[in-house]
């Protein structure tokens, strides 16, 4: 049973959808695929991204992301495929006026809260790349965790306290290996290195 909101996705990242359409057949259809290729393969996935219980104004990359398919396709990469399909998903509700402040430069989007011109509480960022982030803020200003994954499988996550970093700072690389930085108030204390 496809759920809003659907969309099909590609192995090249292209995610198709189409408003007030929330089947995978009708979307293939519209965009003139034959699903009948080979399901080895899983080319294209069909995806769905449904809003968790507490309703559609909920942060949107806390909403689920399933891919409808007996197994997931082994090309499949989170980073770039799910970030894909979250992009599309701000577009669909931007298209759909559901309810979301959005604003989408150019496909890129981010997706928050703004009062008097300043970010409050957790707000988000997916970038035409892939690459995504997600932070959030205190009277303006950084505070919390921040998580920051680029499109080639990397990623940061940085800890802030009052727009100042303070704890570790965590780099991982697609290649596994990370560096860990300790910060206090601010300042560099130490680095350590995967071995």
């Amino acid at each position: 049973m496809c759920k809003f909101a659907s969309f099909i996705a590609k192995r090249n990242g292209d995610v198709l959808w189409f408003p007030g359409v929330d089947g995978h057949y009708q979307i293939l259809e519209l965009a003139g695929i034959d699903d009948s290729t080979d399901r080895v393969a899983r080319e294209p996935a069909k995806v769905e991204i449904t809003p968790p219980k507490r309703g559609r104004r909920a942060v949107l990359l806390d909403w689920d992301l399933r891919v409808d398919e007996e197994t997931q396709p082994m090309w499949w990469e989170d980073g770039l495929h799910g970030a894909a399909c979250y992009a599309a998903l701000a577009r669909l509700i931007k298209a759909e006026a559901k309810g979301f402040e959005i604003i989408l430069p150019d496909t890129s989007y981010i997706v928050g809260k703004r009062e008097r011109g300043v970010w409050v509480g957790v707000h988000e960022e997916v970038r035409s790349d892939g690459g995504w982030c997600r932070e959030s803020s205190l009277d303006g200003k950084r505070h919390g965790k921040a998580v920051d994954v680029w499109a080639d499988g990397s990623s940061a996550t940085v800890m802030y306290r009052h727009g100042r970093q303070h704890g570790f700072e965590e780099e991982i690389e697609p290649d596994g290996s990370w560096a860990r930085h300790l910060y206090c108030d601010g300042g560099y204390v130490r680095t350590t290195y995967s071995s």
